[in-house]
């Protein structure tokens, strides 16, 4: 029986690209200062290795390895600032989610599990997804954040639910499948191509960027043991309620 279902955002709600390109864009014009020969190209495959060698994408260890921790602070509290001043810029969400959502509000409560700033209520509210979600679970509000376990505990401890009536739905093995079926949850993996994420790039670094994760990406990446493995996989919103009946009854 599932009771509730925690989905996360990005690159499931809303796409993760336009984002994604204004961090490494910013993240390559600080290296560039102190690295004028330095390309794009060249943290693209940096951040491809990363993945590749470890199953992790995590923009910070690229930063650190060439930036000063006080640079990188710098530079990311100016990334936060951009986002925050231009929410509507990066922020877009999903084509297809909305009449998903209405037909699984009816029979389940949902909740949002999510490693997000706060303005990502503000932008679920101003594109009328708010008002779907019973909890809305956001990492920075919380004090914690996904793969931790503490995250999931705490959210099914909000919806007074058994992780066993739960399931998450997100892109990520490591961050979203891995944590929640050690605690005995249900899990949908969701991977978007890029065309079902209804975003296409209008700059050099946001074609980059995608050419990039067109070749390797989290979202993608290989589960890392069976404990990281999904109850299914999908390839768009559509196929999200007949799966979710399906899980209802095993």
């Amino acid at each position: 029986m599932i009771r509730w279902i925690f989905f996360d955002v990005g690159n499931v709600l809303f796409s993760d690209d336009p984002v994604m390109t204004l961090v490494y864009q910013r993240l390559w014009e600080a290296i560039h200062q102190a690295q004028p020969d330095f390309s794009f190209d060249q943290l693209m495959a940096e951040r491809e290795h990363l993945i590749r060698t470890n199953s992790y994408g995590n923009y910070s260890l690229l930063a650190l390895r060439t930036l000063d921790p006080s640079t990188w602070e710098k530079v990311h509290c100016a990334i936060q600032a951009e986002l925050k001043a231009a929410p509507l810029d990066y922020y877009i969400p999903v084509p297809g989610a909305r009449p998903v959502l209405e037909a699984l509000v009816g029979r389940y409560r949902l909740a949002i599990a999510a490693n997000q700033p706060p303005s990502c209520r503000t932008m679920l509210q101003h594109f009328k997804l708010l008002s779907f979600f019973d909890i809305v679970g956001l990492s920075d509000e919380m004090g914690l954040a996904k793969p931790d376990p503490r995250f999931f505990q705490f959210l099914l401890e909000q919806a007074g639910v058994a992780a066993q009536e739960a399931l998450m739905i997100g892109d990520r093995t490591d961050y979203d499948i891995g944590p929640a079926k050690r605690l005995g949850m249900k899990t949908i993996r969701l991977i978007l191509s890029l065309a079902a994420k209804g975003e296409l790039p209008d700059s050099v670094f946001g074609r980059k960027y995608q050419e990039s994760i067109e070749r390797v990406a989290l979202s993608t990446a290989d589960p890392r043991g069976s404990e990281e493995e999904p109850d299914c996989t999908l390839h768009s919103w559509a196929e999200i309620p007949p799966a979710v009946n399906w899980l209802a009854q095993t």
